[in-house]
């Protein structure tokens, strides 16, 4: 998707990205998709990447877990991404940003080479707590005894600690949203 985006301002100049997504917003009562202190995900997707599939030198998020009615300090960054972005080798990795403003860690990568072209599953089981266990793994679903493509078992603080504000919560966002300004990127 090449089409232009302006980031959810009313600039029409402000094109620097492009999406693509599926995202819970709340429009009902129901909170089932509210990530909150002390709430324990277990999120699952399949997927594909194609075969000539082109990542921004920038990013490109496949997924992302992202603070919502936050003060922009905390909801202009993402908490966990699933990122194919060029490097020196193109690599799909997952993203971690504890707090906002910290120093963006990468849990674990793999060369996007070994993904594309594939049916994939993610499956991604965190609470939103300090100390929290995130869990997540990437597997072939054309190869389900070839083992996982990508693995993490650790502990982090997924809660951060501004959150603590009324009405702020974690939503899960799927889909392509990438930075588009200043590269020749194909439509997806």
């Amino acid at each position: 998707n090449r089409t232009t985006d302006v980031d959810g301002t009313s600039n029409p100049s402000n094109t620097t990205r492009a999406r693509t997504e599926v995202k819970y917003n709340r429009t009902s009562s129901s909170d089932v998709y509210q990530g909150r202190e002390g709430n324990r995900f277990r999120y699952i997707w399949e997927f594909a990447i194609d075969d000539n599939f082109a990542p921004s030198k920038g990013f490109t998020y496949l997924f992302q877990l992202k603070y919502t009615n936050a003060p922009s300090s905390l909801s202009s960054s993402t908490l966990i991404a699933l990122n194919a972005k060029d490097l020196s080798t193109d690599k799909l990795r997952l993203d971690f940003q504890e707090e906002s403003g910290d120093p963006i860690e990468q849990l674990v990568t793999e060369d996007l080479s070994e993904c594309v072209g594939k049916r994939l599953k993610a499956e991604l089981t965190l609470s939103y707590s300090n100390n929290a266990r995130i869990t997540f793994k990437i597997t072939d679903l054309d190869n389900p005894g070839a083992g996982n493509l990508m693995y993490f078992n650790d502990r982090r603080n997924t809660w951060r600690s501004a959150s603590n504000v009324s009405g702020q919560w974690v939503r899960p966002k799927w889909g392509i949203y990438r930075k588009t300004s200043g590269e020749s990127i194909r439509t997806e």
